[in-house]
């Protein structure tokens, strides 16, 4: 008896860069809207850009499943396919993530700045001011365009490992003819 996955078991770089292209392009739009509308501190953003990211790794995650490995798939390729997007949509973004914040609209950095400063204040109104230094050090330092571009990476690589984790309890389908070791 043949198993589909060991069959397939090559095929891995070419649909995961298709499904990655994919679900950045979606995240860059939504970003794009977002710059445009002068909404890029907006919460409601941040939510539907990670159901983007949720629904187009799990729809990825079922193509995967039933057009490359022939219906089936096993949990642990479910997270090695989520962390392979999960990385490569990292690596899309936080390019476009990049160029947005450090060659076409570098003010937005400053604006990130004072939102998170607001954002510190707001949630603790007595904080004392050398912790609050320190504290927004960090946050400043968090975004600049490089360190976005890495965190990105990293980013999207750890958030596919999570989603594949609890989406491949749902995707992962038993191939009835495999051999079980």
């Amino acid at each position: 008896m043949e198993n589909s996955e060991i069959k397939n078991s090559g095929v891995l770089l070419k649909p995961a860069i298709n499904h990655a292209l994919i679900i950045s392009a979606a995240l860059i739009i939504l970003t794009l809207v977002m710059y445009l509308t002068d909404n890029m501190q907006s919460r409601t953003g941040s939510w539907v850009s990670y159901a983007i990211l949720i629904g187009g790794i799990v729809y990825a995650l079922i193509n995967y499943r039933n057009e490359t490995l022939g219906g089936y798939i096993s949990y642990g390729r479910v997270v090695g396919y989520s962390v392979v997007l999960g990385l490569f949509i990292g690596i899309v973004t936080g390019a476009f993530t990049f160029i947005l914040y450090g060659i076409i609209s570098p003010e937005l950095v400053e604006e990130a700045r004072l939102e998170a400063e607001r954002r510190l204040y707001r949630s603790n109104p007595d904080i004392d001011y050398d912790m609050a230094q320190g504290i927004l050090k960090m946050q400043y330092w968090m975004v600049k365009p490089y360190v976005l571009f890495m965190v990105s990476i990293l980013g999207g690589a750890f958030q596919g490992l999570i989603i594949g984790l609890i989406s491949g309890i749902f995707v992962k389908k038993k191939d009835p003819n495999a051999f079980d070791v």
